[in-house]
């Protein structure tokens, strides 16, 4: 064994990008509820963006490392400790043999991501390392990580120690102002005008319900009368309007068809920073256009590769 879970969390699970290409079976996708973040987390030990990652809600698991290994952690920042010392995210770590990893308080953010260097061993299912807790397969053994699980890495490293003095400042991939941009989804016109002022112009809260299926956000919208939608097609961000009003974003674990009208779509841009907001946290829609999202993500991805650059080179210097 490689890591052994000594206390395990809320909702443990391994994911990589997801699982594409099968929502047209009832296929959900899966992934990781913030991209960003994983892909930081694995840039930080060398490892290819869509390594399998250990994506940890709060409280998360307690892990002993049984084999010496690269770590790092982005996302949240759950104050995490290694053999007692307070640790930073986004900073790769050198955890030798027997060093336990655990987190003490939730200071920001929904969820980490823990990558170690070369990746954990796991299921692959459909050409994906995501956990699937519905179908029951993926990621290790298709659920949530328990007490006493021992998983494998793919490969060791036989160095004693490393010290690091450089880290990765991700702030330019989430807004101060918590302010999500969305496109008007296939089902826009179905609000009222009076709806669909609300939606540029209202401050509005998460629910306390929010998981990887779907975090709730408080309003109460009207739709105009008589109109009806069949099961249509839904999307990671694809916010639908409930009949009581209220909005519920669809997250990684999503369905693959919904039948309330899909009123507004996440940018991919602005995912993960909707991915990391905790219940009860206000935010405000902006509403943009589907060529300036898809600028804001080309723009975003091409400072993921230079975040990615700048790793592979320092880790040069030790391995």
């Amino acid at each position: 064994m490689s890591i052994k879970i000594i206390k395990k969390g809320i909702c443990d699970t391994f994911q990589d990008e997801g699982r594409f290409g099968y929502q047209h079976l009832g296929i959900n996708p899966n992934g990781a509820m913030d991209s960003i973040a994983m892909q930081i987390a694995n840039n930080l030990v060398g490892n290819p963006q869509n390594t399998a990652c250990l994506e940890c809600f709060f409280p998360a698991a307690q892990i002993q490392f049984d084999k010496s290994c690269l770590i790092a952690i982005s996302g949240a920042n759950f104050t995490p400790y290694l053999n007692d010392e307070a640790i930073q995210i986004n900073k790769p770590y050198f955890a030798s043999e027997g060093s336990i990893l655990k987190f003490t308080k939730p200071t920001n953010g929904m969820c980490c991501y823990i990558a170690v260097r070369g990746g954990f061993k796991l299921d692959n299912w459909l050409d994906s390392f995501s956990t699937n807790m519905i179908a029951k397969t993926g990621g290790y053994n298709g659920r949530s990580l328990l007490f006493g699980d021992n998983i494998h890495f793919k490969e060791t490293i036989n160095q004693k120690s490393f010290n690091f003095n450089w880290q990765v400042n991700p702030n330019d991939f989430y807004s101060a102002k918590n302010e999500i941009l969305a496109i008007k989804g296939p089902e826009w016109d179905f609000l009222t005008k009076e709806a669909q002022s609300e939606i540029e112009t209202t401050i509005f809260k998460l629910g306390n319900n929010c998981n990887r299926m779907a975090y709730t956000i408080d309003s109460n919208l009207q739709k105009e009368k008589n109109n009806e939608v069949l099961s249509s097609g839904v999307a990671k961000g694809t916010i639908q309007l409930l009949p009581n009003g209220k909005m519920l974003a669809l997250m990684a674990d999503h369905q693959t068809t919904g039948g309330y009208p899909r009123i507004l779509q996440i940018t991919a841009h602005s995912l993960p920073q909707f991915a990391q907001m905790q219940p009860n946290s206000n935010f405000q829609f902006k509403l943009v256009t589907i060529e300036d999202a898809k600028k804001l993500l080309e723009n975003q991805l091409l400072n993921l590769q230079k975040i990615e650059t700048a790793c592979l080179l320092k880790l040069n210097d030790y391995f």
